[in-house]
């Protein structure tokens, strides 16, 4: 736990499990929380929880995962805001979960998944006002992609953009979100080699 740490910001490694609840990270030079994964047969990390804590004024992400060591990472009941990215999740393996937050007023993107990821989840959370996408996922296949009962609007260019899908076997699945006054698109799909599905979304 912590509170107002005006240069510093929580950076794990893959060697212990990260349990951080009900914290505020803020004005860090770097990431809110960065957890960091390691090889894949390394298993001392897995399963991070980051819950009921406020990121705000970081310079980088309020929250940033990396790695392939991680059989899943639960985000949820966060509140992210005027970071630089609200949550970013980096690498092939990990298993994000992103479940009822808040992110908004971010510098860059509301949510940003870079390359692969496994089973990505996000839903239930509230995405608003950040300057470029809501949720934005940036090349390599992903399997069992899900965004669903999401509130996401008022962004500076897209809802949702999907740029450079390439699993053929997996379509990311879109279902009851709500994408509204973004800017841009709501869902844009750059150079994707599969299509979303969508069903029962509010545009």
């Amino acid at each position: 736990r912590g509170s107002g740490l005006p240069s510093g910001s929580l950076r794990q490694g893959v060697k212990s499990t990260v349990f951080l609840d009900s914290c505020t990270i803020a004005y860090s030079y770097s990431d809110g929380a960065f957890i960091a994964g390691g090889s894949s047969s390394d298993t001392s990390g897995r399963n991070a929880v980051i819950q009921h804590c406020v990121f705000h004024n970081n310079q980088n992400a309020g929250v940033e995962v990396r790695g392939n060591s991680r059989d899943s990472v639960l985000i949820q009941q966060n509140t992210i805001v005027e970071n630089e990215n609200g949550v970013v999740v980096w690498g092939s393996g990990v298993a994000p979960v992103i479940y009822r937050n808040r992110t908004s007023g971010n510098r860059s993107n509301g949510v940003l998944i870079q390359g692969t990821a496994n089973s990505p989840f996000v839903v239930n959370n509230l995405i608003y006002a950040n300057r470029l996408d809501g949720f934005s996922h940036n090349g390599g296949g992903v399997n069992d992609f899900r965004i669903i009962n999401n509130h996401i609007y008022g962004n500076g260019r897209d809802g949702i953009r999907l740029r450079g899908t390439s699993n053929s076997n997996q379509y990311p699945q879109l279902s009851n979100n709500i994408i509204s006054e973004n800017m841009g698109f709501g869902v844009n799909e750059i150079a994707a080699n599969t299509s979303s599905v969508p069903r029962n979304n509010d545009f």
